[in-house]
């Protein structure tokens, strides 16, 4: 969150999964004893299609394990004053 707030991304978000299923594991109920780092996270960063793909080669050297994803967009409504006419 910190590198997209330097590059004055419009807007993120970081979500925590509480489930996940993995090819090499069956799903198991969530314990209190499992590793917080073994669950997923989502981060949503929003910002010009330029702006992002410039960004991935960064993420992908911090994402390690995982996946980055940049999927097209409709924005249908923004709002940074207030309700649009």
């Amino acid at each position: 969150m910190e590198q997209l707030h330097e590059r004055g991304f419009a807007g993120a978000m970081v979500l925590r999964g509480i489930e996940a299923l993995r090819r090499e594991a069956a799903p198991a109920p969530r314990t209190h004893r499992e590793p917080v780092l073994e669950l997923p996270i989502v981060i949503e960063a929003i910002d010009r299609e330029d702006k992002v793909r410039a960004t991935v080669p960064e993420l992908d050297r911090m994402a390690g394990d995982g996946h980055i994803v940049v999927p097209p967009a409709e924005v249908v409504t923004y709002r940074s004053d207030g309700p649009s006419e």
